[in-house]
């Protein structure tokens, strides 16, 4: 009978494990300690080997003490502020815009090491729901602040039919080697037009990983530009599911420097 040689774990393999012991996710745990990160023989981690490419996973956030300055600001936006995982208090919403929370990650059950690491590891999303269209731009700012930290957060966003608006959604943060695991759960209703932009300008040390999943009703549209430009390591993978007659995603990305993307 064949017998399977185990996997040999790397350092961030191995603290990876721990970190999912700690908050009980032992069956995401043990996945890895089986199979370990993806590498390039996994078709949708071919160009982002993360075996070879993640050498170290820092501690698990803590709260954010203090803040760096914002990397960009947009005039006239309504702002929303994301620092180590936590929502942090924002100004009154805008007509329409419905703010809250929600238990756990955004995310959808899918096999994908990035997708279990953060539905085990956070414990609230920040929830948008979108009564009608919306005028200014939703800039929601996500902040990898302090020492080095894994940080992994979460945003669920609702657009009611016939809808309209833009959400920008910025990555930064001191120049730690942080490492970055956000999600994006957007569910668009009948008609709504939406421009989702992301944009990692974290620092060159750190690693940015994002999940962006999308569920699109009849009519829907849905423009969405990944900018990274930021982060030495960075990947931003993109979940869209068309359900619905006329439905329409234009789907674009520029990467910048010397990081690794898909």
């Amino acid at each position: 009978m064949r017998q399977t040689m185990p996997v040999r774990l790397n350092a961030a393999e191995e603290t990876l494990i721990a970190q999912l012991k700690s908050v009980g996710a032992e069956a995401d745990a043990e996945r890895i300690s089986v199979a370990g990160l993806p590498t390039r023989r996994v078709e949708s981690y071919h160009y982002t080997d993360l075996k070879m490419l993640l050498k170290a996973v820092p501690p698990l956030a803590e709260a954010a003490n203090e803040a760096s300055a914002p990397a960009l600001r947009v005039a006239g936006a309504y702002q929303l502020m994301i620092a180590n995982g936590v929502v942090q208090s924002g100004t009154t919403a805008p007509a329409g815009i419905i703010v809250g929370s929600a238990e756990g990650s955004a995310l959808s059950i899918r096999d994908d090491v990035l997708v279990h690491l953060n539905t085990a590891l956070v414990r609230n999303s920040l929830t948008l729901t979108l009564e009608n269209s919306v005028d200014p731009v939703i800039q929601i700012d996500h902040r990898s602040e302090g020492e080095a930290a894994h940080v992994a957060d979460s945003v669920k966003v609702f657009v009611a039919d016939g809808a309209s608006a833009t959400i920008l959604e910025t990555f930064s943060g001191s120049d730690a080697a942080h490492v970055n695991n956000h999600a994006t759960y957007m569910a668009l209703g009948k008609d709504t037009v939406v421009t989702h932009i992301t944009v990692d300008l974290s620092g060159r040390a750190s690693s940015h990983f994002a999940t962006n999943e999308y569920h699109l009703a009849d009519g829907a549209k849905l423009r969405t530009p990944v900018i990274h430009a930021g982060s030495g390591l960075s990947r931003t993978q993109l979940f869209p599911r068309y359900e619905g007659a006329g439905a329409h995603g234009d789907i674009t990305g520029l990467n910048s420097g010397v990081g690794w993307a898909a």
